[in-house]
Order: structure tokens, then sequence, then C-alpha cells
């Protein structure tokens, strides 16, 4: 990355112009992290709700999944937001030579 880099300003490319492709990849591998993450989350979470709340009512288990889906919407924009800050701040550092 450092050489593609290098190379592009050489060529007279701006700060911007290198920088949006490095962070819409972070924003798209956070996306894709947590949709993974948010999915096992989905998933664990049925198995408990159907598993265990049968077996322990004073256990408190939200089965009103408008309220899970609400979460897992907020982990999906979280990781995607993580992945573009990491991204613009790991690119900061080469812009600089």
């Amino acid at each position: 990355r450092h050489k593609e880099i290098q190379i592009m300003k050489l060529v007279g490319a701006t700060d911007w112009f290198i920088r949006w492709p490095f962070l819409l990849e972070g924003l798209f591998l956070g996306a894709i992290g947590a949709f993974l993450a948010a999915a096992g989350v989905y998933f664990l979470y049925d198995f408990l709700v159907q598993g265990i709340s049968p077996r322990l009512p004073f256990l408190p288990l939200i089965s009103d999944y408008g309220q899970i889906h609400q979460l897992l919407w907020k982990l999906l924009l979280g990781g995607s937001l993580v992945g573009a800050v990491g991204s613009a701040i790991s690119i900061r550092k080469f812009l600089r030579v």
C-alpha cells in the first residue's frame, strides 16, 4: 500500500483522491464484519429465546424482535464507522510521507 500511495503522490494525486478508496474499503470491511457479528448474535439470541425461555420463565429475555433488529442495525452502523475511522487513521500516516 505504501508503494501505491507513493506512486499516486508522484503522479500528482491529491490527498483526498488517494484517501477515498481506502476509506471505502475500510467502511466495506467494517460493514461485512459487523454483519457477520450481527448474524451470529441474532441466531444465538433466537436459540436462547426458543430453547431456554420455556425452561427458565423467570429469566427476562426480550421476545420482541423489533428491538433486536434496532440493535443489529446499530451494530452494523457502528462496525462500518469503526472500519472507516480505522482506515482514515492508518492512511493519514502514509500521506505524511
